[in-house]
Protein backbone atom coordinates (compact mmCIF):
# COMPACT_ATOMS: atom_id res chain seq x y z
CA UNK A 1 0.00 0.00 0.00
CA UNK A 2 1.34 3.43 -1.20
CA UNK A 3 1.23 6.33 1.58
CA UNK A 4 0.23 9.55 -0.08
CA UNK A 5 2.43 12.64 1.32
CA UNK A 6 -1.09 14.89 0.38
CA UNK A 7 -3.20 13.38 2.75
CA UNK A 8 -3.55 14.83 6.27
CA UNK A 9 -4.99 13.84 9.26
CA UNK A 10 -7.65 16.55 10.88
CA UNK A 11 -5.86 20.01 12.40
CA UNK A 12 -6.44 21.02 15.42
CA UNK A 13 -9.07 23.73 14.70
CA UNK A 14 -10.99 21.33 12.77
CA UNK A 15 -11.03 19.36 15.82
CA UNK A 16 -11.67 22.69 17.75
CA UNK A 17 -14.39 23.25 15.48
CA UNK A 18 -16.21 19.95 15.48
CA UNK A 19 -16.36 20.01 19.72
CA UNK A 20 -17.87 23.14 19.22
CA UNK A 21 -20.46 21.80 16.90
CA UNK A 22 -21.15 19.10 19.17
CA UNK A 23 -21.48 21.19 22.07
CA UNK A 24 -24.21 23.83 20.64
CA UNK A 25 -26.45 20.74 19.70
CA UNK A 26 -26.18 18.40 22.64
CA UNK A 27 -26.36 21.41 25.41
CA UNK A 28 -30.27 21.76 24.60
CA UNK A 29 -30.88 18.46 24.94
CA UNK A 30 -29.54 18.04 28.25
CA UNK A 31 -31.86 20.79 29.27
CA UNK A 32 -34.62 18.94 28.02
CA UNK A 33 -33.59 15.83 29.82
CA UNK A 34 -33.63 17.51 32.44
CA UNK A 35 -36.84 19.18 32.39
CA UNK A 36 -38.27 16.24 31.34
CA UNK A 37 -36.78 14.31 34.83
CA UNK A 38 -38.58 17.08 36.61
CA UNK A 39 -42.17 17.03 34.93
CA UNK A 40 -42.11 13.60 35.31
CA UNK A 41 -41.70 13.69 38.96
CA UNK A 42 -44.03 16.32 39.45
CA UNK A 43 -46.40 14.31 37.56
CA UNK A 44 -45.29 11.06 39.93
CA UNK A 45 -46.59 13.44 42.84
CA UNK A 46 -49.82 14.42 41.68
CA UNK A 47 -50.89 10.98 40.36
CA UNK A 48 -49.93 9.84 44.01
CA UNK A 49 -51.54 12.80 45.33
CA UNK A 50 -54.52 11.85 43.40
CA UNK A 51 -55.37 8.20 44.32
CA UNK A 52 -54.83 8.96 47.77
CA UNK A 53 -57.88 11.72 47.28
CA UNK A 54 -59.82 9.06 45.51
CA UNK A 55 -59.30 6.44 48.74
CA UNK A 56 -59.85 9.36 51.27
CA UNK A 57 -63.75 10.15 49.65
CA UNK A 58 -63.92 6.54 48.94
CA UNK A 59 -64.02 5.94 52.44
CA UNK A 60 -66.14 8.86 53.20
CA UNK A 61 -68.66 7.44 51.04
CA UNK A 62 -68.75 4.26 51.91
CA UNK A 63 -70.05 6.05 55.51
CA UNK A 64 -66.59 5.45 57.38
CA UNK A 65 -66.28 8.65 58.80
CA UNK A 66 -63.22 8.21 60.89
CA UNK A 67 -60.10 9.95 59.77
CA UNK A 68 -57.47 7.56 58.23
CA UNK A 69 -54.56 6.14 60.09
CA UNK A 70 -51.32 9.14 59.49
CA UNK A 71 -49.31 5.76 59.35
CA UNK A 72 -50.56 4.57 56.06
CA UNK A 73 -49.76 8.31 54.26
CA UNK A 74 -46.10 8.22 52.29
CA UNK A 75 -43.69 10.48 53.45
CA UNK A 76 -44.24 14.25 52.92
CA UNK A 77 -48.61 14.35 52.42
CA UNK A 78 -50.86 15.52 54.16
CA UNK A 79 -54.58 14.79 54.24
CA UNK A 80 -57.10 16.67 55.30
CA UNK A 81 -61.36 15.98 54.98
CA UNK A 82 -63.77 19.08 55.86
CA UNK A 83 -67.58 17.53 55.83
CA UNK A 84 -70.10 20.37 56.09
CA UNK A 85 -73.79 20.17 56.89
CA UNK A 86 -75.43 21.71 53.82
CA UNK A 87 -78.85 21.40 56.12
CA UNK A 88 -80.99 20.14 53.23
CA UNK A 89 -80.10 15.93 54.29
CA UNK A 90 -76.88 16.31 52.23
CA UNK A 91 -73.36 16.83 53.42
CA UNK A 92 -70.24 18.40 51.10
CA UNK A 93 -67.08 16.40 51.70
CA UNK A 94 -64.26 18.36 50.78
CA UNK A 95 -60.27 15.97 50.71
CA UNK A 96 -57.46 18.00 49.97
CA UNK A 97 -54.14 16.04 49.86
CA UNK A 98 -51.09 18.16 50.05
CA UNK A 99 -47.26 17.25 49.69
CA UNK A 100 -44.00 19.68 49.60
CA UNK A 101 -40.85 18.00 50.33
CA UNK A 102 -37.78 19.59 50.53
CA UNK A 103 -36.27 18.87 46.90
CA UNK A 104 -39.70 19.60 45.28
CA UNK A 105 -42.47 21.88 44.58
CA UNK A 106 -45.45 22.18 47.19
CA UNK A 107 -48.64 21.38 45.83
CA UNK A 108 -52.12 20.04 46.52
CA UNK A 109 -55.24 17.79 44.99
CA UNK A 110 -58.77 18.83 46.01
CA UNK A 111 -62.02 16.57 45.84
CA UNK A 112 -65.08 17.72 46.29
CA UNK A 113 -68.38 15.43 46.24
CA UNK A 114 -72.10 15.48 47.79
CA UNK A 115 -72.89 12.64 49.80
CA UNK A 116 -77.03 11.69 51.44
CA UNK A 117 -77.71 11.15 54.93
Amino acid sequence: MAIRLDERGMTFIEVLVALVLLTVILLPLVGTLTTGFIVTGEGGRITTATALAQQEMERFLAGLDEPSPPTSLPEGYRVDTVITDNGDGTEKIKVIVSWGEENSRPGEITLTCLRHR
